[in-house]
Protein backbone atom coordinates (compact mmCIF):
# COMPACT_ATOMS: atom_id res chain seq x y z
CA UNK A 1 0.00 0.00 0.00
CA UNK A 2 1.94 2.94 -1.20
CA UNK A 3 -1.01 5.37 -2.08
CA UNK A 4 -0.46 8.15 -4.50
CA UNK A 5 -2.91 10.75 -5.24
CA UNK A 6 -4.12 8.68 -8.57
CA UNK A 7 -4.20 5.21 -6.76
CA UNK A 8 -1.80 2.77 -5.01
CA UNK A 9 1.39 0.77 -5.77
CA UNK A 10 2.06 -2.86 -4.49
CA UNK A 11 5.59 -4.17 -4.63
CA UNK A 12 6.40 -7.57 -6.19
CA UNK A 13 9.37 -9.34 -6.30
CA UNK A 14 8.50 -10.98 -9.78
CA UNK A 15 7.68 -9.75 -13.50
CA UNK A 16 4.00 -10.56 -14.66
CA UNK A 17 3.33 -11.81 -17.91
CA UNK A 18 0.40 -12.10 -19.55
CA UNK A 19 -1.41 -15.50 -20.08
CA UNK A 20 -2.19 -16.76 -23.47
CA UNK A 21 -5.43 -17.76 -24.20
CA UNK A 22 -6.28 -20.92 -24.98
CA UNK A 23 -7.29 -21.81 -29.24
CA UNK A 24 -10.76 -22.81 -29.51
CA UNK A 25 -10.39 -25.25 -31.99
CA UNK A 26 -12.44 -26.98 -34.29
CA UNK A 27 -12.56 -30.11 -31.41
CA UNK A 28 -13.79 -27.51 -28.52
CA UNK A 29 -16.83 -26.84 -30.78
CA UNK A 30 -17.60 -30.52 -31.07
CA UNK A 31 -17.06 -31.67 -27.93
CA UNK A 32 -18.91 -29.00 -26.78
CA UNK A 33 -22.04 -29.30 -28.46
CA UNK A 34 -24.82 -31.98 -26.99
CA UNK A 35 -25.26 -33.18 -30.54
CA UNK A 36 -22.41 -34.55 -31.68
CA UNK A 37 -21.59 -37.05 -28.70
CA UNK A 38 -21.04 -39.81 -31.10
CA UNK A 39 -18.52 -37.85 -33.51
CA UNK A 40 -17.02 -37.21 -30.47
CA UNK A 41 -16.64 -40.52 -29.74
CA UNK A 42 -15.35 -41.00 -32.90
CA UNK A 43 -12.79 -38.77 -33.54
CA UNK A 44 -11.21 -39.59 -30.02
CA UNK A 45 -11.67 -42.94 -31.29
CA UNK A 46 -9.90 -42.42 -34.38
CA UNK A 47 -6.73 -40.97 -32.53
CA UNK A 48 -7.49 -37.27 -34.69
CA UNK A 49 -8.24 -35.21 -31.43
CA UNK A 50 -4.99 -33.43 -31.96
CA UNK A 51 -4.57 -33.19 -35.76
CA UNK A 52 -8.15 -31.47 -35.21
CA UNK A 53 -6.79 -29.27 -32.43
CA UNK A 54 -3.71 -28.12 -34.48
CA UNK A 55 -4.32 -24.29 -34.07
CA UNK A 56 -1.62 -23.98 -37.71
CA UNK A 57 -4.12 -25.82 -39.45
CA UNK A 58 -6.90 -24.35 -41.80
CA UNK A 59 -9.85 -27.08 -41.36
CA UNK A 60 -13.87 -27.31 -42.85
CA UNK A 61 -15.86 -29.99 -41.01
CA UNK A 62 -18.89 -31.31 -41.75
CA UNK A 63 -20.01 -32.72 -38.83
CA UNK A 64 -23.07 -34.87 -38.02
CA UNK A 65 -25.12 -35.32 -35.25
CA UNK A 66 -26.14 -37.69 -33.19
CA UNK A 67 -29.30 -38.26 -35.37
CA UNK A 68 -27.61 -39.17 -38.54
CA UNK A 69 -25.43 -41.10 -37.04
CA UNK A 70 -28.54 -43.22 -35.28
CA UNK A 71 -29.88 -43.52 -38.87
CA UNK A 72 -27.45 -45.04 -40.53
CA UNK A 73 -28.61 -49.31 -41.18
CA UNK A 74 -28.30 -51.38 -38.13
CA UNK A 75 -24.58 -52.47 -37.25
CA UNK A 76 -22.97 -49.86 -39.23
CA UNK A 77 -21.70 -47.52 -36.53
CA UNK A 78 -20.26 -50.48 -34.43
CA UNK A 79 -18.46 -51.62 -37.82
CA UNK A 80 -17.26 -48.51 -38.02
CA UNK A 81 -16.06 -47.68 -34.35
CA UNK A 82 -14.36 -51.41 -34.45
CA UNK A 83 -11.99 -50.49 -37.15
CA UNK A 84 -10.83 -47.02 -35.96
CA UNK A 85 -7.46 -47.10 -38.02
CA UNK A 86 -9.35 -47.91 -41.05
CA UNK A 87 -12.87 -47.31 -41.99
CA UNK A 88 -13.83 -44.86 -39.01
CA UNK A 89 -10.84 -42.75 -40.39
CA UNK A 90 -11.86 -43.16 -43.75
CA UNK A 91 -15.12 -41.71 -42.93
CA UNK A 92 -14.34 -39.13 -40.58
CA UNK A 93 -11.34 -37.61 -42.88
CA UNK A 94 -14.12 -37.56 -45.64
CA UNK A 95 -15.73 -35.00 -43.61
CA UNK A 96 -12.82 -32.24 -43.66
CA UNK A 97 -11.30 -30.46 -45.83
CA UNK A 98 -7.75 -28.55 -45.43
CA UNK A 99 -9.17 -25.11 -46.04
CA UNK A 100 -11.74 -22.82 -44.50
CA UNK A 101 -14.64 -22.75 -46.19
CA UNK A 102 -17.56 -20.60 -44.88
CA UNK A 103 -21.08 -20.70 -46.17
CA UNK A 104 -20.75 -17.60 -48.25
CA UNK A 105 -18.10 -19.51 -49.84
CA UNK A 106 -20.45 -22.47 -51.26
CA UNK A 107 -21.79 -21.83 -54.34
CA UNK A 108 -24.03 -24.90 -56.16
CA UNK A 109 -22.08 -27.59 -57.99
CA UNK A 110 -18.66 -26.32 -56.42
CA UNK A 111 -16.39 -29.55 -55.33
CA UNK A 112 -14.54 -29.61 -52.23
CA UNK A 113 -11.62 -31.78 -51.59
CA UNK A 114 -11.85 -33.38 -47.75
CA UNK A 115 -8.65 -35.07 -46.29
CA UNK A 116 -9.58 -38.46 -46.97
CA UNK A 117 -8.83 -37.75 -51.08
CA UNK A 118 -12.40 -37.63 -52.25
CA UNK A 119 -14.32 -34.85 -53.02
CA UNK A 120 -18.18 -33.84 -51.57
CA UNK A 121 -19.87 -31.78 -53.94
CA UNK A 122 -22.43 -28.50 -52.67
CA UNK A 123 -26.03 -28.05 -54.00
CA UNK A 124 -27.74 -25.07 -52.98
CA UNK A 125 -31.80 -25.69 -54.10
CA UNK A 126 -34.71 -23.74 -52.45
CA UNK A 127 -32.71 -22.42 -50.01
CA UNK A 128 -31.46 -25.69 -48.83
CA UNK A 129 -27.40 -25.84 -49.07
CA UNK A 130 -26.67 -29.54 -49.47
CA UNK A 131 -23.35 -31.76 -49.02
CA UNK A 132 -23.64 -34.39 -51.37
CA UNK A 133 -27.03 -35.90 -49.43
CA UNK A 134 -26.63 -34.19 -46.37
CA UNK A 135 -28.65 -30.83 -45.30
CA UNK A 136 -26.53 -28.35 -43.10
CA UNK A 137 -29.09 -27.57 -40.37
CA UNK A 138 -26.50 -24.83 -39.14
CA UNK A 139 -23.63 -23.00 -40.47
CA UNK A 140 -20.79 -21.67 -39.92
CA UNK A 141 -19.31 -21.99 -35.99
CA UNK A 142 -16.14 -20.54 -36.64
CA UNK A 143 -12.94 -21.51 -34.32
CA UNK A 144 -9.31 -20.02 -34.32
CA UNK A 145 -8.57 -22.76 -36.80
CA UNK A 146 -11.70 -23.44 -38.98
CA UNK A 147 -15.27 -24.12 -39.30
CA UNK A 148 -17.97 -26.38 -38.24
CA UNK A 149 -21.34 -27.10 -40.48
CA UNK A 150 -23.53 -29.26 -38.72
CA UNK A 151 -25.13 -31.74 -41.60
CA UNK A 152 -28.06 -33.91 -41.29
CA UNK A 153 -26.83 -37.47 -42.45
CA UNK A 154 -23.34 -38.85 -42.39
CA UNK A 155 -20.89 -38.69 -45.40
CA UNK A 156 -19.95 -42.13 -46.75
CA UNK A 157 -16.70 -41.70 -49.13
CA UNK A 158 -17.27 -43.58 -52.45
CA UNK A 159 -15.46 -46.88 -53.36
CA UNK A 160 -12.30 -46.10 -54.81
CA UNK A 161 -11.53 -47.42 -58.83
CA UNK A 162 -7.93 -47.41 -57.66
CA UNK A 163 -7.36 -49.79 -54.44
CA UNK A 164 -5.06 -52.25 -53.18
CA UNK A 165 -6.72 -54.60 -55.61
CA UNK A 166 -5.04 -53.03 -58.21
CA UNK A 167 -1.38 -52.59 -56.64
CA UNK A 168 -1.23 -55.41 -54.07
CA UNK A 169 0.94 -54.30 -50.87
CA UNK A 170 1.14 -54.66 -47.43
CA UNK A 171 3.04 -52.31 -44.91
CA UNK A 172 4.25 -53.25 -41.20
CA UNK A 173 4.42 -52.67 -38.70
CA UNK A 174 1.49 -51.17 -38.19
CA UNK A 175 1.25 -49.39 -35.61
CA UNK A 176 4.64 -47.81 -36.61
CA UNK A 177 7.44 -46.17 -34.66
CA UNK A 178 10.60 -46.00 -36.81
CA UNK A 179 10.25 -47.21 -39.89
CA UNK A 180 7.81 -48.51 -42.12
CA UNK A 181 7.81 -51.59 -44.72
CA UNK A 182 6.41 -51.82 -48.17
CA UNK A 183 5.56 -55.46 -49.60
CA UNK A 184 4.83 -55.49 -52.83
CA UNK A 185 3.23 -58.27 -55.04
CA UNK A 186 5.91 -59.84 -57.24
CA UNK A 187 4.71 -58.41 -60.46
CA UNK A 188 6.34 -55.55 -59.26
CA UNK A 189 10.09 -57.12 -59.03
CA UNK A 190 11.05 -54.70 -61.52
CA UNK A 191 9.20 -51.47 -61.11
CA UNK A 192 10.15 -48.28 -59.99
CA UNK A 193 7.42 -46.39 -58.07
CA UNK A 194 7.03 -43.54 -55.39
CA UNK A 195 6.17 -43.51 -51.90
CA UNK A 196 4.13 -40.43 -50.18
CA UNK A 197 2.69 -40.07 -46.56
CA UNK A 198 0.41 -37.73 -45.79
CA UNK A 199 -0.59 -36.46 -42.40
CA UNK A 200 -4.09 -36.25 -41.22
CA UNK A 201 -4.24 -32.25 -42.42
CA UNK A 202 -3.15 -33.14 -45.98
CA UNK A 203 0.07 -32.20 -45.94
CA UNK A 204 2.74 -34.15 -47.66
CA UNK A 205 5.70 -35.37 -44.82
CA UNK A 206 7.96 -37.61 -46.52
CA UNK A 207 8.59 -38.64 -49.54
CA UNK A 208 10.90 -41.79 -51.37
CA UNK A 209 11.40 -43.09 -54.39
CA UNK A 210 11.83 -46.90 -54.67
CA UNK A 211 12.52 -50.02 -56.86
CA UNK A 212 11.41 -53.84 -56.60
CA UNK A 213 9.20 -55.77 -54.07
CA UNK A 214 10.31 -54.00 -50.78
CA UNK A 215 10.87 -50.52 -49.79
CA UNK A 216 11.64 -48.96 -45.90
CA UNK A 217 10.82 -45.29 -45.13
CA UNK A 218 11.64 -43.38 -42.30
CA UNK A 219 9.02 -42.45 -40.32
CA UNK A 220 11.18 -41.57 -36.94
CA UNK A 221 10.46 -38.16 -35.63
CA UNK A 222 6.67 -37.94 -36.85
CA UNK A 223 4.19 -37.07 -34.51
CA UNK A 224 1.61 -39.30 -32.85
CA UNK A 225 -0.98 -40.25 -35.00
CA UNK A 226 -2.75 -41.21 -38.47
CA UNK A 227 -1.19 -41.07 -41.47
CA UNK A 228 -2.11 -41.96 -45.59
CA UNK A 229 0.63 -43.75 -47.55
CA UNK A 230 0.21 -44.08 -51.09
CA UNK A 231 2.32 -46.25 -53.46
CA UNK A 232 2.37 -44.85 -56.98
CA UNK A 233 4.12 -46.33 -60.08
CA UNK A 234 2.54 -43.96 -62.55
CA UNK A 235 -0.79 -46.64 -63.94
CA UNK A 236 -2.13 -47.16 -60.58
CA UNK A 237 -2.33 -45.89 -56.59
CA UNK A 238 -2.88 -47.75 -53.43
CA UNK A 239 -3.37 -46.09 -50.51
CA UNK A 240 -3.15 -47.38 -46.74
CA UNK A 241 -3.50 -45.68 -43.37
CA UNK A 242 -1.60 -46.39 -40.57
CA UNK A 243 -0.81 -44.94 -37.65
CA UNK A 244 2.25 -43.53 -35.72
CA UNK A 245 2.45 -44.38 -31.97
Amino acid sequence: DIPADNGVVHVIDAVLLPVEDEPFTVVDIIVNSPDHTILTTAVMEADLVGALSDPDAELTVFAPTDEAFDALPDGALEDLLSDPEGALTEVLLYHVAGSTVLSTDLEDGMTITTLQGEEVTVSIMNGNVMINDAVVITADLTADNGVVHVIDAVLLPPTSTRDLAELPVSIYPNPASTTLKVNLDEAFSGESYQILIFDAMGRLVRQKDAHGTTATIDVNGLPAGTFTLFIENGQMVSRSLFVIK
